[in-house]
Order: structure tokens, then sequence, then C-alpha cells
């Protein structure tokens, strides 16, 4: 029998509305969301286990070395990644992820009999800076992280199943086209 269960899984430069996003569909439509595993350093208002597991690089190393992972990178000096164990098919679940992460991600859902969706969001330059100044990311922290996202785009070549403009469409209308549009179609199509 068929789990008819999918992997909403939201990708799009800073400000762009992704985990506002994931945080409606888990508070509004039961979905779970995934936590991926770091090694950066907690910050005062995150909580282990909900935002990331933290982990040292020690322990991050030490799951790679077992594929404990389904995807992970580096930025910097840490570590990001998705575990294979936050995982389960027997729940819808939404998650932020980076680009790269789309393939390894849609690829391992798949094989467990989640169907992935790949949303991209995306918003124009002045409504992501004024979102990520009103976060307090100040204006030049959010010039700085718009340079490295457009940069990082650049060198992204991945295929979407969906492409949403956040700054259009505002946020109602985004979870409202995502859910009704997207996730129940693709439901009824499985279902069916």
């Amino acid at each position: 029998m068929q789990q008819n269960k999918v992997a909403l899984l939201l990708v799009g430069p800073s400000g762009s509305g992704k985990t506002t996003v994931e945080n409606a569909f888990v508070e509004r439509y039961d979905f779970v969301k995934l936590v991926s595993s770091t090694t950066r350093p907690k910050r005062n208002n995150e909580v282990d286990g909900i935002n990331y597991n933290f982990l040292s690089t020690e322990e991050f190393e030490e799951m790679i070395r077992k594929d404990g992972f389904i995807e992970y990178t580096r930025f910097g000096d840490n570590y990001y990644g998705m575990p294979k164990s936050a995982i389960k098919n027997d729940s819808d679940v939404v998650c932020v992820v980076e680009p790269s992460g789309v393939g390894p991600l849609s690829e391992f859902v798949r094989s467990i009999g989640i169907t992935p969706i790949a949303v991209y969001l995306h918003a124009c330059d002045e409504v992501r800076r004024d979102r990520m100044i009103g976060r307090g990311d100040g204006k030049i922290g959010a010039e700085h992280r718009m340079q490295k996202d457009d940069i990082a785009a650049r060198a992204q070549s991945v295929n979407f199943d969906y492409m949403l403009d956040t700054g259009v469409l505002g946020k109602d209308g985004v979870i409202a086209v995502i859910k009704c549009d997207i996730v129940n179609r693709v439901k009824e199509k499985n279902a069916g």
C-alpha cells in the first residue's frame, strides 16, 4: 500500500521566506520538520534538536565515515548535513535545503516511498533586504548575505518542480499555492 506522503523541499536565497513557509506547514498542516545537523555553535535563541542537531566536528565526521548522511556540505569551518535517521516514511515532511541537497534528498525520499516536491522561493532584492533588516541582520549584513546568495545561485544548476515569488504572492499566498495547488495535486495523483 502506497503511503502517499510528500517531502516538501524549500530552497531559496536569504530573506525569500523559506523558514516562514516551513514553520507554517509544521503548524498548520502537521508536516514534520526535518532537522539537519551542524557543527556551528548554537545561537542563544536556538534549541538543540529543534533548530539543528548540534554536533562536534568529531561526531559529524564519524557520521560521515558511517554513511549517516543523505547529504552534507561544509561552509567555512562548519559542517551542515541531513542525517538519514531524520526521515521516516510515515508522515509528510518539510525542510529548508541548499540547492546542492535537492538531488540527494529527492533520491533518498523517493527510495523510501515519499514523493519529493522541490520548491524554489524567491523575492526581489528590495523585499529580501527589508526582511533581513527586519529580522535583525542589519543593512550591511543583509547586503553581504545577498552577495553570497547571488554567487551561490550562479554556481548551482538545479531543476525545481516549482518556483514561486514570495514578494508578489505574500506569505499566505505562497502557503496556499503550495498546499492547495501543489501538495494536494501530487497526493491526488499518487492516490489515483
